[in-house]
């Protein structure tokens, strides 16, 4: 995987670097681990990467027939954790998407320029899908425009299959050489979601440096059958965050490492059973900078 060569070139050879490492910018102390990035993993000190936990397979959603239903949602395929340093952000699915299901990117970014800001049109593929930028996190600050926050885009009704592999590119304001960048994402392929309109409710979380961090939907969920999806970005210095999240979601994707290239981070979603307001909670270690989230849910066929 492209991650993974970055992240062993990036250790081995010195490139870019923790922004708590000494050179990286706003450096604080610690040499950089490696990330151990495995669905309910946990990163530490010298670590390799590892693959995120395999989805089971499922057909594309079909919109219901007479005396039928529609597909359940389901989460077809995941891709790794992929962290990318100071370099052009790509992420790839080792299969082709099945037409006409979603792809939902949680994206994890620092960026010396505007606190890590991607525009609404800043995810992109190669097979010409269209991505919408749903949420937007809190930006985690240090010096001037030093900073991080989290991101979820999504783009719906997809078409693929005209080029291979299916890879997405994430383009960051002010991006290098010039100014350092570092992300920390990765992506998953969902069917049963409405074709268009599937975005619904959507929260954030304030900045703060607790024990624990709560992202929650800003009002209720318009039908029980909806995919929620949750991302938390944290910036710090210790070498394990101990990040855990809520029994009865899935986590896709995850990072405790502090001192990596990449931010500790944690992509998780659950189809919901019932209308409200929908919320998912992770605990830590109190970051040394601060941690920010954001939730997502998308409609699901009925």
């Amino acid at each position: 995987m492209r991650a993974y060569w970055v992240l062993c070139g990036c250790l081995s050879l010195g490139c870019g670097g923790s922004e708590f490492e000494a050179g990286g910018p706003d450096a604080g102390g610690g040499t950089g681990g490696g990330a151990d990035a495995a669905s309910g993993g946990s990163a530490g000190v010298g670590g390799s990467a590892g693959n995120a936990g395999a989805a089971g397979s499922a057909g594309a959603a079909g919109s219901a027939g007479a005396g039928g239903s529609a597909a359940p949602i389901s989460i077809v395929q995941v891709t790794d954790i992929d962290i990318d340093d100071n370099v052009e952000a790509q992420v790839s699915f080792l299969q082709q998407p099945t037409p006409g299901n979603a792809v939902i990117v949680g994206i994890s970014c620092f960026s010396e320029v505007e606190n890590c800001k991607i525009q609404p049109n800043g995810v992109s593929d190669n097979q010409g899908n269209s991505y919408q930028r749903v949420v937007e996190g809190e930006t985690i600050p240090s010096a001037g425009t030093h900073g991080a926050r989290g991101y979820i885009f999504v783009a719906e009704n997809v078409t693929s299959g005209v080029s291979d592999p299916f890879t997405v590119s994430a383009d960051l304001v002010g991006g290098p050489p010039g100014n350092y960048q570092s992300v920390t994402w990765g992506m998953i392929e969902v069917a049963g979601l409405l074709p268009t309109g599937s975005v619904d409710q959507t929260g954030t979380s304030p900045m703060q440096a607790q024990a624990s961090t709560q992202a929650a939907t800003d009002a209720a969920i318009s039908q029980a059958n909806s995919l929620a999806v949750a991302l938390i970005t944290l910036r710090s210095s210790d070498p394990d965050v101990n990040l855990s999240h809520e029994s009865g979601w899935t986590q896709h994707h995850v990072l405790t490492n502090g001192e990596s290239i990449g931010l500790p981070h944690s992509f998780v979603s659950r189809v919901t059973s019932a209308a409200g307001v929908v919320s998912h909670t992770w605990t830590h270690d109190v970051p040394t900078r601060g941690a920010s989230a954001v939730i997502a849910t998308f409609v699901g066929l009925q």
